[in-house]
């Protein structure tokens, strides 16, 4: 069982002259410090003229190696271009980087779901799991202990994903609305799983973008992922929640975003989703459940509620352990104490 990480370099801006932000130099000078260095295999498609420079920064890792120049415009979502201008003059994204959130930039987005799927269908390196990272996250991502490689040493089944802000399906019933804003729900910079579910997640994709244009309106690869979230997320994801910058080093955990995933779990919580607020709490149990006793307790009653008795276990633990901060005779304190020994450790039948 490996894992084949997948990504791309592309000149948006000789395709689409409105796009004027982060130039395909900057984005190679960050790679070749970040992730061109990782030693995994790695699948990079891009114009003719990086093939060699990107080949270049793999020196030493030429085994794990495999640049793939492939015309953008021959990928599918370059069909839609067109299209694509048309609707976007007709409804622009209301808070969208007008250097960046243009035409071009949004078919490059769409291009991850077929750069993904052809690299799963092709298996150049015999591996099982495939991942998406893109190229430059390195700007901005916080890179996880080990690496790459450590990711790769831990894949999963289902599709793993950064989520930053928890999403309801009633969210996307309105695609026309949903996708008429950058929302901020999840980090398209890295997805992956198993090969035979990162391709169900490609087909889930590739039909909420033809939704979308039917509905008249222009999804980004981020609008794209969550709507497959939010409608398949039990089936075919693994979510861990952080902020961009957690993209990466969030894979195997919480590390600084616990403000931001604590209001994940209430707003789980709000959408009466308890098997999302105990999956997005339980991550917390290592840090916040120690300090916090009413999201302690919130988590509990959900844990409890759901069936989730390996949550209710750890918490009964932590209390027992006598973590928690609760004052003896207080209401709170009346409330740990029952959950508690709904999990109470039972002596042995002689």
């Amino acid at each position: 069982m490996g894992l084949t990480f997948v990504t791309a370099l592309y000149d948006v801006g000789r395709r689409d002259p409105a796009y004027t932000a982060r130039s395909c130099e900057t984005i190679l000078d960050v790679a070749r410090r970040s992730t061109l260095r990782e030693p995994v295999p790695l699948v990079v498609y891009t114009d003719p003229e990086f093939a060699a420079p990107i080949f270049e920064a793999r020196r030493g890792l030429e085994d794990r190696t495999r640049v793939e120049v492939v015309p953008l415009e021959a990928l599918p979502p370059w069909r839609e271009l067109a299209r694509v201008r048309a609707l976007r003059e007709a409804r622009p994204l209301r808070n969208g980087n007008p250097r960046k959130d243009v035409p071009g930039y949004t078919l490059l987005g769409w291009s991850k779901l077929d750069l993904i799927d052809r690299t799963a269908r092709a298996d150049p390196f015999g591996n099982d799991h495939v991942a998406w990272v893109d190229l430059g996250v390195g700007h901005v991502a916080h890179r996880p202990a080990g690496g790459l490689a450590a990711m790769a040493a831990a894949p999963t089944t289902r599709v793993s994903a950064c989520s930053m802000r928890y999403v309801h399906p009633s969210e996307v019933a309105d695609r026309r609305a949903f996708c008429g804003a950058i929302r901020g729900h999840v980090c398209g910079g890295f997805f992956g799983g198993a090969a035979t579910t990162v391709t169900r997640v490609v087909d889930a994709g590739r039909a909420e973008i033809r939704a979308a244009l039917d509905d008249g309106v222009v999804p980004n690869d981020e609008h794209v992922l969550a709507m497959v979230i939010a409608r398949h997320r039990a089936e075919l994801f693994r979510l861990y929640f952080g902020d961009y910058a957690n993209v990466l080093d969030g894979y195997d955990g919480v590390h600084g975003a616990h403000a931001l995933v604590t209001q994940n779990f209430r707003e789980a919580l709000r959408w009466r989703d308890l098997d999302a607020a105990v999956d997005i709490g339980a991550s917390l149990l290592d840090s916040v459940a120690r300090t916090d006793v009413e999201f302690w307790l919130e988590l509990f009653a959900c844990a409890f509620t759901v069936g989730r008795h390996d949550v209710g276990e750890t918490l009964a633990r932590i209390a027992t352990e006598g973590c928690l901060p609760v004052v003896e005779g207080t209401p709170q304190a009346f409330q740990v104490d029952v959950a508690r020994a709904r999990y109470a450790p039972r002596a042995p039948v002689a």
